[in-house]
This record gives structure tokens, sequence and C-alpha cells, in this order.
């Protein structure tokens, strides 16, 4: 079985054996051609992938160049096709790891929005296992800069999910340390925080969980000049209340729509999408561990301002 791979370093496998192509340039046009998705790539298109903006005035004999290796490599798993000024891949009984990953992790993410959780997360758990390492390693920094930010979102997204199905399953005591790393990692990306407060809550940590949200608000509002968004004032509100189980999936997951990327199962924007409004909070309202909750909360953050900007996440203010 031959495999193509740009999850790690880019590279052709025939039979668990690494197929060597001959430098840089060679990486990059295999993978320019994978990523197209038997769609035809312009000769310049491949050009400004391989050099730039500035290509040489040979680029196009040299393309057909890099083409003609790359075929004697084929074996009949695939094939290289030029069509009018470009060229197009099309894969025939080969795998490509980029495709496997979209097609377990559409899955898992369907299986999470039906709330099967442990199906979702065996799912979202193969697609991560097939990353080797940074994305399109070895390829040009040109390919690298135009295709690598979109697959590691997609990343990024499904080990988001992964930890919402593990959350779901009842692992927080696992996911804490794990979601304590990537939030230092990610300090920006709303959705893993709001996923550490449900696990730290679920951990009768609640103060802790407040002080993330607090963190987080911090460090939005510094380097962003914006309020947190849906997803951690919804956990916020959901951990004051005491309702974080009631409203978790509608916290953490996103609406799934048709998938275009090669599965046959619905996926998930890519985008975020909107959450539900988040009322505002009245304290009168909240008794028991909600009220001791919402007080601590209080001194948390007037101890840092004393106006308690924090809580303004969960009302609205006032023009």
């Amino acid at each position: 079985m031959m495999e193509f791979r740009i999850l790690g370093p880019v590279g052709l496998w025939s039979e668990n054996s690494e197929i060597l192509l001959n430098g840089t340039k060679q990486r990059t046009m295999l993978a320019a051609l994978l990523l197209a998705d038997e769609r035809v790539l312009p000769d310049y298109q491949l050009g400004e992938a391989l050099w730039g903006k500035e290509p040489p005035g040979t680029y196009q004999a040299q393309i057909y160049t890099y083409a003609s290796r790359l075929r004697q490599h084929l074996e009949g798993h695939a094939e290289i096709i030029r069509k009018g000024s470009g060229y197009m891949m099309r894969i025939l009984s080969a795998r490509f790891d980029y495709s496997d990953f979209n097609t377990l992790s559409q899955a898992g993410h369907a299986a999470l929005w039906a709330r099967k959780y442990a199906q979702a997360a065996d799912s979202l758990r193969a697609a991560l296992s097939l990353w080797r390492g940074p994305t399109l390693t070895g390829v040009t920094d040109h390919l690298g800069e135009i295709e690598g930010p979109s697959i590691e979102e997609a990343q990024m997204e499904t080990l988001e999910s992964r930890i919402s199905a593990d959350l779901a399953l009842g692992r927080h005591d696992q996911l804490t340390s794990e979601l304590v790393g990537l939030v230092r990692t990610y300090p920006l990306r709303e959705r893993l925080r709001a996923q550490l407060m449900a696990a730290l809550c679920a951990s009768d940590r609640q103060a802790e969980a407040f002080a993330v949200f607090h963190e987080g608000r911090r460090q939005l509002e510094e380097e962003l000049g914006v309020d947190p968004g849906a997803a951690l004032r919804h956990t916020y509100q959901a951990i004051l209340t005491g309702r974080i189980d009631e409203t978790w999936h509608e916290s953490f997951v996103r609406t799934p729509v048709h998938s275009t990327v090669g599965a046959d199962v619905a996926g998930i924007d890519s985008l975020s999408v909107p959450f539900p409004s988040v009322p505002s909070v009245d304290p009168a309202e909240l008794t028991g561990r909600g009220s001791r909750l919402f007080e601590r909360a209080v001194r948390l953050d007037t101890a840092v301002e004393p106006h308690g900007p924090l809580l303004t996440a969960i009302r609205p203010r006032q023009p």
C-alpha cells in the first residue's frame, strides 16, 4: 500500500518504507498537488508555492521536471496529469493521511453532536494520532505560509472536540493537567479555557475555574481589546448557577454542517458559530452553592479591580 503524508514530514511511503524524494522542491510540488484535492493547479500557482512571488524565468520547465520525477515513484497508485497550463493529481489506490484525518475528524464531530461521546472520542483520537510532527515539514516556506494555518486550525478544532467528548465521559481528572498546558500554550483560544473551567468545576475546584476565567478576560482585554466570547461567558454562568452539566453540550459542541472535505458524514463548520445568548444573573435569584460561588467570584474580581468588571461578562452593560 502506498501512502502520501503531509501531517509531519512530507513524504511518500510504500509498504512501510519511505521513498526518498529529491529535495524541498519535489516535496513541495507533491504536497501542493495533494492539497489541491484533484483540482488543476495552474503553473503560476505552483511557481508561487515553489519560489514565491518571483519565480525564475525557467520555472515552467522546472515544474515539468519535478512532475516527471514524481510520476516515476507512483507505481500506478496515483497519477499526475497535465491539463491546459497546469497539473492535477488523482489518487487511485493510495492513502493520504490528511484525507484520512478529515474523514475521522468529521465522523467524530458528527458523533459528538449526536451525543455519542465514546464513539466521538475514539474517532477524534484516531484522527489526531495521524500527526507525526509539525505540518508540512520539508516544504518551502511559501507553501507552508499558504496552507499551514488552515491545517493547523483543523488539528486544534479536532483536539478541542476530543476534549469535549472526554469531558462528557467524566474524564476530567485526566484532562485537567493536559488543559492547563494547552491554555498556557494557546492563552487566547477561549474554547480550551472554557473546557479547563469545566474540568476544574467537575473536580470541585470552582475558585480555580473562576481564576482561569478572570485571567483569560484580562489577557483578551490587554492583547486584543475585546471581552470574553460566548463560550467563556456561557461556561462562567453555568458554573455560577450550578448548571454546567445541563449546558455542557451547547457550550462546547459546534453546529454540524454538510461536509465538503471528502467524508461521508456531516462535519463541523471550521468557523465559530453563535452560542445561545447569556441572560443577566441576579444575585438574589441564586441560592445555596450558586450564591456562595457568586460571592466568591465578586471577591476574586474586585480584589484586582474595584468595580467588578468580571461581572460585566454576564450582565448587559448600561448605555
